[in-house]
């Protein structure tokens, strides 16, 4: 009896794939770059909503400040990255 190995190969994502994950990387980061900036200045409207969810004007800075420690991490660090991805490439 013979056994015939089995020969796999990592294919790379398509072209369309790549830039598919590319492009949403790049709108999830920008989205969390805008709200956790206007949580950090206290924007008004930002404040407002949070307020009927309970949050104070100080609890909601102290998120914005979480937010850019975590996507300056995120953005740096490429074990975090692997843990949680926002694309798979």
């Amino acid at each position: 009896m013979t056994t015939t190995p089995v020969i796999t190969s990592a294919t790379s994502p398509s072209k369309g794939a790549l830039w598919t994950g590319r492009i949403l990387t790049t709108l999830i980061v920008l989205f969390l770059l805008f709200d956790a900036i206007t949580k950090v200045i206290k924007e008004a409207h930002t404040i407002s909503a949070s307020a009927k969810l309970g949050w104070t004007a100080q609890g909601v800075q102290n998120l914005g400040f979480i937010l850019l420690a975590w996507l300056g991490l995120w953005l740096r660090d490429a074990g975090l990255r692997r843990i949680v991805p926002l694309r798979t490439a």
